[in-house]
């Protein structure tokens, strides 16, 4: 536990809630639907609290405006109210928004959590064994071993061959880095337009940096579409109901 807390001394999140709700298909960003009493978005910001900043970044069309907004009312009070200390708006592209959050940092942060608020279950055990590894190897990111059978397939649908799972993990967020591998890792991307990835690890990896792999969370799931909200809510009602 105290190598835990020395790791959240200098740490700090970025909470990325970008997106248009397309694949949702409600016309609104689906981190404003709510789980339970609490939207996706804060019931995901439960797991930072305890860090020393919480970076928020946001479509444009959503930020606040004033105290009240299209996403939900008081949205900027209950930010702020579930740990908040910057609200950013996003760039067009998830590298960006994630550089946005990176620039917001003050400048002793010396540890950064990057998650998705579409994982609204993330825990704050997973969040500290996340630092703890990055702090250690400049990078980690929690994974889940493959489990299902994986087939390459052409456009048409056709089968081409079997993906041995050997060695395939399925990762998650928050991955944590130390902020200037990070950084650096975003500066050149943006320096060489390297093209769109789909996690951060990937800039990092580009650089032949070393990031660890640690146990990740079966329930850590990412919310999508509505069946994986009405899951989601299934697994909190458990968790809770377990206490």
């Amino acid at each position: 536990m105290a190598e835990e807390d020395d790791a959240a001394g200098n740490a700090a999140a970025i909470v990325l809630a970008g997106g248009s709700g397309v694949r949702f298909e409600s016309g609104r960003n689906k981190v404003f639907h709510f789980l339970t009493d609490r939207q996706v978005a804060l019931q995901s910001l439960l797991a930072f609290k305890f860090l020393k900043e919480i970076v928020f970044v946001m479509n444009a069309a959503d930020m606040p405006q004033g105290d009240s907004d299209l996403a939900g009312n008081n949205l900027q009070s209950r930010l702020r109210d579930a740990g908040v200390t910057s609200i950013v708006p996003g760039g067009a592209r998830r590298q960006d928004s994630v550089f946005c959050g990176l620039e917001a940092l003050s400048p002793g942060i010396d540890l950064v959590a990057i998650h998705d608020a579409a994982r609204p279950l993330v825990t704050e055990s997973l969040v500290r064994s996340v630092l703890v590894a990055a702090k250690e190897a400049g990078g980690a990111v929690p994974g889940l071993p493959v489990r299902d059978t994986l087939k390459s397939v052409t456009s048409s649908g056709d089968i081409q061959g079997t993906v041995s799972r050997q060695g395939l993990v399925a990762v998650q967020t928050p991955q944590g880095f130390q902020r200037e591998v990070i950084l650096a890792a975003h500066r050149e991307n943006q320096r060489n337009g390297n093209g769109d990835v789909t996690d951060d690890a990937a800039l990092v990896e580009r650089m032949g940096h070393a990031v660890r792999i640690i146990p990740g969370d079966p329930s850590n799931i990412k919310v999508t579409d509505p069946d994986d909200l009405l899951f989601a809510r299934t697994l909190l009602f458990v968790r809770e109901a377990s206490v």
